[in-house]
């Protein structure tokens, strides 16, 4: 009973509190509110809870009744020992296979600070431009054995007429004995109940072309990824296809930063957690700041609904502002209208051979059947367009798992990867140019494959610009050279000068010779993949650093191709919403 009557006096407060934003203090309980969401939060001896957050419109409580793994606490600090500190130099160590994993790797001895294990906990309000902020306080939490402490702040921010809340986190490590740094911070951790029948309800979350989940309760989400690697945008929404009634949830990042989005469900309640990382990880006595905005709110509507709400932020954003394709002068008018792209692997085709140079020819004599057909101008990936230099490719080496990539009766075909980063020493097929020249006369708009984070280095570093690329090799902590996933090529750090140069000289050499119609920009990811080694002069793995850099590579990439010819296009893979180039989602054909 006393519980229900504080429910019903919680309730009554938020329904009923006479200013714009009001903000009270019942016991334990910190009651939030404006005229669309209410929170009620509780203090305890070491740490704050959130108990409640209602839908002021809609009555709703959107937060589970029960204490998910034993409490409802709002974010999980995790920290690792200073690797660094270790003394461990493999520089000299052979590769070894990356691309996500070293995220794991570097993380192998984290552990999870406690978060109800503060000293003493805190709390104040403050205003600005007519929001009202609440800050929560854990001061002096423990790290292993009590050794040394670090300070948290959380604050959550309300604004008049919006039914949107704000989150940020700041976790200080200043302790100068400190050997620990921070990891990852998982903030806010929200779990939330079914609205209505858990059957009526739907999760949403924008990975690949975009994630439904029906009853979400009850069927695995399986969302783990991180943006804006797998993630093309950051909002997740859950609603009741029936009501109507939704929670919106996002980050508001310009940038952006390296983030992981992780969304967990059990029959009872579906928990939406996301980790942030500190620019430099596990770099010891450096505190973290949340750059962004964490927002949460109800909605009504559905997916399109809560897609609307993200993209009256997005559009605002540096990576959005050039307006829809269709309006802009940057992409060309033959590309918008073509209904096609091809897709060319002339190293594996239907009719062909064992010699790419025929190949070439045969490929191009498809694409002309349809450039007839259609009378206008069409765009076509092209793979495989590389000569072959013996004895001068990591993927020829008699060990390598990836030594070929085609079965069958197109065994012993070299893989497309071949020879990447060394063009011009290692150039193009002749017959491949050839028929460019003509495709281009005849309105066949040629885009080859450019890989923006694979290296070739040669069997035995041998490749032309091998010990130029080198030193700008992805590395860990312990300054261990990186391969393209465990295949034998290098992964390439796309943050430093070197491998930007090296690949916008590719492009502008590519574009001045070649007749081309477009670049097909591989391995794109909205982000480069992590690396640790601070020498090339950005952080270590976490903040914006690797998202930055591709976005700067892909910049220089496309002006040095569009400089020479306006007319080019800008393709890739793995498209989010954060690389600026000219790009339009077409159906595609293999030619074959």
């Amino acid at each position: 009973a006393p519980a229900a009557q504080s429910a019903n006096d919680t309730t009554r407060f938020f329904e009923s509190h006479p200013n714009e934003i009001d903000l009270k203090k019942e016991s334990d309980r910190i009651l939030f509110a404006n005229k669309h969401l209410g929170m009620e939060f509780v203090k305890g001896e070491h740490s704050f809870e959130i108990n409640r957050l209602y839908s002021i419109d809609h009555d709703h409580d959107y937060l589970a009744t029960e204490k998910a793994n034993g409490s409802r606490e709002l974010f999980e600090i995790r920290m690792t020992p200073d690797i660094r500190g270790s003394g461990r130099d493999r520089r000299g160590d052979s590769t070894k296979p990356s691309l996500m994993g070293i995220m794991d790797e570097m993380a192998a001895d984290a552990f999870s600070v406690g978060t109800h294990s503060a000293t003493t906990v805190s709390w104040k309000k403050s205003k600005s431009n007519g929001n009202t902020t609440l800050h929560l306080y854990w001061n002096d939490i423990p790290v292993r054995n009590d050794q040394h402490l670090i300070d948290a702040e959380v604050t959550v921010t309300l604004r008049p007429g919006d039914p949107m809340s704000y989150w940020r986190i700041n976790v200080l490590n200043p302790d100068p004995g400190m050997k620990s740094g921070l990891e990852r911070i998982r903030f806010p951790l929200l779990n939330i109940a079914p609205i209505g029948d858990a059957k009526d309800n739907v999760y949403i979350y924008p990975r690949g072309h975009g994630g439904y989940v029906e009853d979400p309760f009850n069927n695995s989400l399986g969302v783990n990824g991180y943006y804006p690697l797998h993630f093309n945008m950051q909002f997740n929404a859950l609603y009741n296809k029936r009501s109507g009634t939704g929670l919106y949830l996002t980050t508001q990042d310009p940038v952006p930063n390296l983030m992981q989005v992780q969304v967990a469900n059990t029959p009872e309640h579906v928990t939406w957690k996301v980790a942030h990382f500190p620019p430099n990880i596990t770099f010891p006595q450096q505190s973290y700041c949340l750059p962004y905005d964490c927002v949460v709110g109800p909605f009504q509507g559905d997916w399109y609904d809560a897609a609307q709400i993200y993209r009256k932020w997005a559009l605002k954003q540096t990576w959005c502002r050039k307006g829809p394709l269709r309006t802009r002068a940057d992409s060309p008018k033959w590309y918008k209208e073509s209904p096609f792209m091809f897709y060319t692997s002339i190293g594996d085709s239907a009719e062909g051979t064992h010699s790419l140079p025929e190949n070439a020819r045969i490929a191009a004599d498809h694409f002309r059947e349809f450039l007839k057909w259609a009378d206008m101008p069409l765009p076509a990936n092209w793979y495989s367009w590389k000569e072959s230099v013996p004895g001068m490719s990591s993927y020829n080496v008699p060990f390598g798992s990836h030594r070929f990539y085609h079965q069958g009766r197109w065994a012993g075909m070299y893989p497309m990867n071949i020879h990447d980063g060394n063009y011009p020493k290692i150039g193009s097929l002749e017959a491949y140019v050839e028929e460019n020249k003509k495709l281009r006369r005849e309105g066949g708009m040629v885009c080859p494959y450019v890989a923006l984070e694979i290296f070739d280095q040669g069997p035995d570093e041998n490749s032309p610009y091998a010990q130029e690329a080198r030193p700008h090799v992805v590395r860990d902590l312990f300054g261990v050279k990186r391969m393209w996933s465990n295949e034998t090529a290098w992964q390439m750090c796309v943050a430093t000068d070197w491998w930007q140069n090296r690949l916008e000289e590719t492009c502008r050499i590519m574009t001045q010779r070649e007749h081309l119609g477009g670049l097909y920009l591989d391995v794109m990811q909205g982000c480069g993949l992590p690396c640790y080694w601070t020498p090339h002069g950005h952080s270590a793995s976490g903040g914006d650093a690797i998202t930055t850099g591709m976005h700067e590579l892909v910049e220089r990439c496309t002006t040095a191709a569009k400089t020479i010819d306006p007319e080019m296009i800008i393709t890739g893979e793995n498209i989010t919403e954060t690389v600026s180039y000219t790009h339009l989602t077409l159906p595609t054909i293999l030619l074959v």
